[in-house]
């Protein structure tokens, strides 16, 4: 599935990075994420992250979907917050 909203922030504009593999490699304007665009399929993830690498979110979507949907808006609220600080220190 190619997404082309951040996951993060929702934010609609990036910039082109390098490529490397034949996969692009984007970041975020808005919060800075860096992606691979398009997304990996499950094959291409399966290869890269196979069973030897820890399962840290499990196996069950019903469980990491959630998890990750919550990691993703702690990250961008944590930027956010660093976004502030940096405004009410320069006076803005």
């Amino acid at each position: 599935m190619n997404v082309t909203v951040c996951e993060v922030c929702s934010g609609s504009t990036f910039k082109s990075l390098f490529e490397k593999d034949n996969e692009s490699y984007q970041q975020c304007v808005t919060c800075g994420l860096i992606r691979i665009y398009p997304q990996p399929s499950d094959e291409r993830l399966n290869k890269i992250y196979n069973e030897d690498y820890p399962q840290i979110w499990g196996n069950d979507e019903n469980v990491y979907r959630p998890l990750k949907e919550k990691l993703n808006r702690m990250i961008f609220n944590y930027i956010k917050a660093r976004e502030r600080e940096k405004t009410e220190k320069s006076g803005y």
